[in-house]
């Protein structure tokens, strides 16, 4: 896995085997963090069209505002660099403020790439694998 940025705020790696970036945040002031947008777009060439990203914020107990934006101005930059699906890890206490915390999947289809939210990493991982394994299948 090969480490694309680590800051006090958020942790960005690709792992160019699965065709995966991992982005970690660790706090939500990204508005501090210049350099961001560019850490993303470094991670975005280092995988191939048809890769997924996971994206774990379950060290946040709450969602704001600057996050949701943040996270879909991304996501639309993502997709055109041929994304093909996300999945996002909320805290529990996060899913209980958002009302999700009686289940641990919530589909979406956001920006035209599939996206999934959960409250479990393992589930994430097994879902992103799931969708990384039927688009390789729809090419043969």
């Amino acid at each position: 896995m090969q480490e694309i940025a680590r800051t006090d705020a958020y942790k960005l790696h690709v792992d160019s085997d699965k065709n995966r970036i991992y982005f970690t945040v660790i706090r939500i002031d990204l508005s501090r963090y210049p350099a961001f947008r560019e850490d993303w777009e470094l991670a975005a060439r280092q995988v191939k069209p048809g890769f997924t990203v996971l994206i774990d914020i379950s060290r946040l107990s709450l969602i704001s505002s600057e996050w949701i934006e943040t996270s879909v101005n991304v996501h639309r930059k993502l997709v055109k660099a041929g994304l093909a699906g996300s999945a996002e890890i909320l805290s529990l206490k996060a899913a209980k403020a958002l009302g999700l915390d009686r289940i641990t999947r919530i589909p979406r289809q956001v920006c035209y790439a599939r996206e999934e939210v959960f409250t479990n990493t393992r589930m994430a991982e097994a879902w992103l694998d799931g969708l990384t394994s039927d688009l390789n299948q729809g090419k043969e």
